[in-house]
């Protein structure tokens, strides 16, 4: 026979106000150590575990042997009477210090995977990932590639064609920035 779990009326005044108004019954009269059984009770009511932070920071979880109700725990639950009389009660909404900490340890991740997929490795590897970018920003750089380099440029075009800003790349992945109005010989471009 499977044990079932008990719980006394709360001490509390306000509580125990609350436990006698949402229990279905026409009078209800508390006497002497009545009791509720754990079926009428929602489970973010009920403890089954202990869960204590030491000073090293390390976290210990026990079992409980007898589980035991949060201090804001009522009766919510009534099977066998109209729905109208049980409700799941809503879910307890954590703090703001707890929801910024997940977010701050979500937005870590992402920025790790970020960083993990930012990595270039490779002169082919830094050539696809500036094709890929130039293509789908519809960025002003204009890639010149040759054997030992890649070339990125940003042209002004409103008089004589002119070099604003020129970024070059070795195999080796050295890089020399050429910065200024160089103006482009299209003659020695043939």
């Amino acid at each position: 026979m499977d044990k079932v779990s008990i719980f006394r009326f709360p001490k509390d005044p306000e509580m125990h106000a609350k436990w006698i108004w949402v229990i279905p019954r026409q009078v209800l009269v508390v006497r002497g150590k009545m009791v509720v059984c754990k079926k009428h009770f929602s489970e973010q009511f009920i403890i089954r575990v202990d869960i204590v932070t030491r000073d090293d920071g390390s976290v210990l979880s026990v079992p409980r042997q007898r589980p035991k109700l949060t201090a804001d725990a009522y009766p919510s639950l009534f099977p066998n009477t109209p729905s109208y009389l049980s409700s799941e009660p809503a879910r307890k909404r954590r703090t703001p210090e707890d929801r910024l900490l997940d977010q701050s340890v979500c937005d870590d991740q992402q920025f790790q995977q970020w960083l993990a997929d930012d990595n270039i490795c490779s002169f082919d590897m830094l050539d696809e990932k500036l094709a890929n970018f130039v293509a789908d920003s519809g960025s002003p750089w204009s890639i010149i590639r040759s054997d030992g380099c890649i070339c990125l440029c940003t042209f002004d075009m409103s008089d004589v064609p002119k070099i604003v800003c020129a970024i070059k790349v070795l195999r080796d992945l050295s890089v020399q920035v050429y910065r200024g109005q160089y103006t482009v010989n299209f003659d020695s471009l043939k």
